[in-house]
């Protein structure tokens, strides 16, 4: 049995990550998630960056992909993206960063 997708996430302290793998028929991906604060509430309006970092460790090097801002429930929808790719997914909140997660594709 191949692999299908796989993921790596660098969590913070005291977070929850969850994750929706869903396969398309043209083999490019999507990242959907919600943002919520810490006592659960939706997060609407929360700046939403995704990254290809092209393999370098500054982000100087990085390439936007998408941006989007979350909906009333805190969700938000990025992509596309493509397989063996290392990307940054970027959370602002009233212009202040509040997370970083990496992910590959």
């Amino acid at each position: 049995m191949g692999v299908l997708q796989r993921f790596y996430i660098r969590a913070g302290g005291a977070e929850q990550v969850e994750t929706v793998i869903r396969l398309s028929s043209d083999g490019r991906g999507i990242i959907t998630g919600r943002v919520v604060s810490e006592s659960g509430d939706a997060q609407e309006s929360v700046c939403v960056l995704l990254y290809d970092t092209m393999g370098k460790q500054e982000f100087s090097g990085y390439r936007l992909i998408d941006s989007v801002f979350t909906d009333e429930n805190g969700v938000f929808v990025l992509g596309p993206i493509e397989e063996g790719c290392l990307y940054a997914v970027y959370i602002y909140k009233s212009g202040v960063k509040v997370r970083q997660l990496e992910v590959k594709g």
